[in-house]
């Protein structure tokens, strides 16, 4: 039964590394987005690195609205350029805090995916329009099918290249023939109103197909909100298009002033400075992780080895070591410490007379004689030779000495110092 469990834990196992293997890493890459790391088609890098490459003042904006007031930002002449919709929400205040920014004598610069539909966008719904309405207090219209019917075919393909054309006379069209902007999915256009429904008049751009404004601005107190009505404008396939570099050209001339940065809105798609917990929690990757993880817990907790599985039998074969203990067992409890330090000495004279011995008797016949040594040995006669080395220790030799005699008197002694003695007086000796 415990096999059974531990092969479908295997096998479960298997399937979900398959799937991870086949199937997750096979799928579509992530949308580009309209920031500044993203070199994809929609991101903002190319913009960012020609503003900082020609010296111009940039910065990936990654903070709330909030804290535009109180950073190290200029107070006046600076341009923040947002992308809607906004990933990230607008909390309340926020709105606010950025209104009283511009009125102070800065720019905000509104890329609104409306007359162009990037694939990004696809999950936002109408969410644009609110964030719209509530930024620049413009309504917006969608205009009918039939007002742009020469068009819209154009209009319909994926990927379609889109056109404005400038308000002859605005500053900000200053040397622009047209400008470029790109739509991902099928899109339609939206007419923008004030309130009490007149049509604004302060357009820069219109739309190529249909007449509706593409850009236009407004005034805010000492600054203004200028709106896009594409959100690929600046996008990183866009700014190939010369009237495109145009329009970022007088952008810089008209909106930034001394020391005025520009700041791109990176913090709406998520890029705050603090981690945002809620998408860590969000990433399909972390439950990826987790799940990998729980399936080899459990494979390890069901096979051999772990709690859960069946203990294997002890090895009871006995080894080199268990004969050893049990020798020594044995002559431990055979041998007393009397006879023991006899023998030890004898050991010692039988090692000193060995060689001399075997000299003249080699073979069996020097055995016999170490034999007949062992069983006469006395270990007060062992001393016949040591007393005239000159290299034993006094200290030592009175030791051995001692030991020596008290065996010779029926007594035991300490087994362990008498074999460290007599091993060093063998050195002492050679």
């Amino acid at each position: 039964m415990n096999e059974r469990i531990q092969n479908l834990a295997g096998l479960l196992a298997a399937l979900y590394v398959t799937w991870l293997l086949l199937f997750q890493q096979s799928s579509a890459p992530p949308p580009s987005h309209p920031t500044t790391p993203d070199q994809g088609e929609s991101g903002v890098a190319a913009l960012y690195r020609w503003l900082d490459t020609a010296s111009v003042p940039v910065q990936s904006w990654r903070q709330p609205w909030h804290d535009l007031a109180n950073s190290t930002l200029p107070p006046t002449g600076n341009l923040l350029m947002t992308t809607l919709p906004h990933d990230v929400h607008v909390v309340e205040g926020e709105l606010n805090a950025l209104l009283t920014w511009v009125r102070q004598g800065n720019t905000l610069v509104i890329n609104a995916a409306l007359n162009d539909t990037p694939t990004w966008i696809l999950s936002h719904g109408d969410q644009i329009l609110k964030e719209m309405e509530a930024m620049t207090e413009v309504s917006l219209t969608e205009v009918e099918q039939e007002e742009h019917a020469g068009n819209s075919a154009e209009v319909q393909l994926s990927g379609a290249s889109l056109f404005l054309d400038p308000i002859v006379g605005h500053p900000l069209m200053n040397g622009v023939q047209e400008l470029v902007f790109y739509t991902d999915a099928a899109t339609g256009f939206w007419l923008p109103s004030a309130a009490g429904g007149a049509t604004l008049l302060m357009q820069a751009a219109t739309e190529r197909s249909t007449g509706v404004p593409g850009i236009w601005e407004i005034t805010r107190g000492n600054g203004q909100i200028i709106v896009m009505a594409s959100s690929s404008l600046f996008s990183n396939r866009a700014m190939q298009a010369e009237g495109n570099a145009q329009l970022v050209r007088n952008l810089i001339e008209l909106r930034l002033q001394d020391r005025g940065v520009w700041l791109i809105d990176d913090y709406r798609f998520g890029m705050g400075a603090a981690q945002d917990p809620s998408r860590f929690y969000r990433d399909p990757r972390l439950w990826h992780s987790l799940g990998f993880l729980l399936v080899g817990w459990i494979i390890y907790l069901l096979t051999s080895g772990s709690r859960l599985a069946q203990p294997l039998p002890p090895d009871l074969r006995p080894r080199l070591g268990d004969h050893i203990r049990a020798m020594g067992g044995l002559l431990a409890r055979k041998l007393d410490k009397v006879t023991f330090g006899r023998q030890m000495f004898a050991l010692r004279l039988n090692r000193r007379g060995a060689g001399r011995q075997g000299d003249k008797e080699p073979g069996a016949r020097g055995i016999q004689v170490q034999e007949q040594q062992d069983s006469s040995i006395d270990p007060v006669d062992s001393w016949s030779g040591l007393d005239t080395l000159t290299t034993l220790d006094k200290d030592l030799l009175a030791a051995l000495k001692r030991d020596a005699g008290q065996l010779a008197a029926g007594k035991a002694v300490p087994l362990q110092a008498l074999h460290n003695n007599l091993l060093q007086a063998r050195q002492a000796s050679v």
